[in-house]
């Protein structure tokens, strides 16, 4: 709280990079930060970018005690590479927590928007099926970037996608009544204030 109003921002994105320890993945500490910033200004807008919670609904549920604007989760990959790029994950765990948020959720005020990385040796078609899955999931936004790799990881990047197959996902994406943001620099939380706006 203290951080956002010293910078008088406007739209803050906020996510945590170690929860798992937690029996409620750190869902009370994201509802809890959210209260306190709604207190120091009801004007902010609020994203919150969280993990899937190993679909555990009353994590879910306490998200909804003092809601952010916009629910976001990285679907991070195409189905097919869940084993290699996101061991423990689901594919179809994270698309439940969208669908229960789009059904128990106000979606005038709780969008949804999810994420992935591109490079990582999936298809065109495997990525405008995931861009299907979102929409059909509840999605409203939706960001694809080029996956780069970081010092120390073994993953490595087997293609740089050209720029033309973004315009082609956001294409794809928006017949689908999403708002994506896609090029090679985009990230989850890129232009975050835009794309919900």
């Amino acid at each position: 709280v203290e951080i956002a109003k010293a910078l008088k921002v406007r739209y803050l994105v906020m996510t945590s990079p170690n929860r798992d320890e937690l029996p409620d993945g750190g869902a009370l500490q994201f509802t809890r930060i959210v209260r306190a910033l709604r207190e120091h200004d009801p004007a902010l807008r609020i994203e919150i970018l969280v993990p899937d919670f190993l679909g555990k609904q009353e994590a879910f549920a306490l998200l909804l005690q003092d809601p952010p604007d916009v629910l976001a989760h990285d679907l991070q990959t195409v189905p097919r590479l869940y084993r290699e790029i996101r061991p423990g994950a689901e594919y179809e765990r994270s698309l439940d927590l969208f669908r229960w948020f789009s059904r128990n959720a106000d979606p005038a005020k709780v969008l949804l928007k999810a994420g992935l990385m591109v490079g990582f040796g999936e298809t065109e078609e495997e990525v405008c099926g995931v861009l299907k899955d979102a929409a059909q999931a509840g999605v409203r936004f939706f960001t694809i970037g080029q996956y780069l790799k970081p010092p120390g990881s073994s993953l490595e990047v087997v293609e740089f996608v050209p720029l033309e197959r973004y315009q082609r996902f956001t294409e794809f994406g928006k017949s689908l009544g999403l708002s994506v943001q896609a090029s090679p620099l985009t990230r989850s939380s890129y232009l975050a204030d835009r794309l919900a706006a």
